[in-house]
């Protein structure tokens, strides 16, 4: 574990206390404890059987662990096989967030795996279909806090979508709910907003999203006629008001095919 201090640049090493073998997933929680994930062995150390799910204090550097699972043989059917490379965490804690694919390896049965980690548990997996309507799959997630104008409780989530009802498939920001089936609603829509491209072979890489409070930004791709003039913007949503959104191209300009999106924060 490294910290940084934003106002300095100086970076601390720490060796995490409490926790062994590769990280595979990791989310920051409102309390400041990160909820990671790690590879678990067999006792002969030559198979990975499951992930050990830990909540890691970044200050102390010390991770206790809460639950563990059992990944199973296979993951046809089986939310249980990738749980451990989760990137979200629930209000209360007890659960993290997996948005992708059930079956990886044959990129089928999308939606979202929600892991029970609560301390002193058996760590268990249940997968949610992503409910898109008018919508493909959805490419990021990030959870409402309590304190955003849209949160009305519960576990609800902002997500960039390419909306299959514009010839563009330019991205939509959905509000929708593992909860309430019937939260589906488009809070801001673009009308160049998209992930990169390659001559050739479609959209290839990634975007990048941040929440904090009633400010959501996203780190996009304004098309070009050509690729080559495809360039990288922010796109704006106050959730007070979000129909008024905004996009703003990076300046100078940086061109989408050079660099790629890692992150994005508020």
């Amino acid at each position: 574990l490294v910290s940084v201090d934003p106002t300095t640049g100086q970076a601390k090493p720490m060796l995490v206390e409490g926790a062994k073998d590769y990280p595979t997933g990791y989310a920051l929680h409102e309390d400041g404890h990160v909820r990671m994930a790690t590879e678990a062995w067999d006792n002969a150390g030559k198979s990975v059987v499951g992930y050990h799910f830990y909540s890691v204090d970044p200050e102390e550097a010390k991770a206790t662990l809460l639950a563990s699972n059992v990944k199973g043989s296979g993951e046809s059917g089986n939310p249980e096989f990738y749980a451990g490379y989760h990137r979200g965490v629930s209000v209360d804690g007890s659960s993290v967030y997996r948005l992708g694919y059930e079956e990886v390896t044959q990129m089928t049965t999308q939606g979202l795996g929600v892991t029970t980690v609560a301390s002193g548990s058996k760590a268990t997996t249940k997968w949610v279909p992503e409910p898109a309507q008018g919508h493909d799959f959805f490419l990021t997630f990030d959870r409402l806090g309590n304190d955003s104008a849209l949160s009305g409780g519960g576990e609800t989530f902002l997500s960039l979508a390419p909306s299959t009802s514009k010839r563009s498939r330019s991205l939509d920001v959905v509000q929708w709910s593992i909860e309430d089936s019937n939260t589906y609603e488009v809070i801001a829509s673009f009308p160049n907003a998209h992930p990169p491209r390659a001559t050739g072979l479609g959209t290839l890489g990634y975007v990048a999203t941040t929440l904090s409070g009633n400010s959501y930004a996203a780190l996009v791709v304004e098309y070009g006629m050509q690729p080559m003039l495809d360039r990288w913007s922010i796109a704006v949503v106050d959730l007070s008001s979000p129909k008024n959104s905004t996009m703003h191209p990076l300046s100078p300009w940086s061109a989408a095919g050079i660099w790629s999106a890692s992150g994005l924060g508020l």
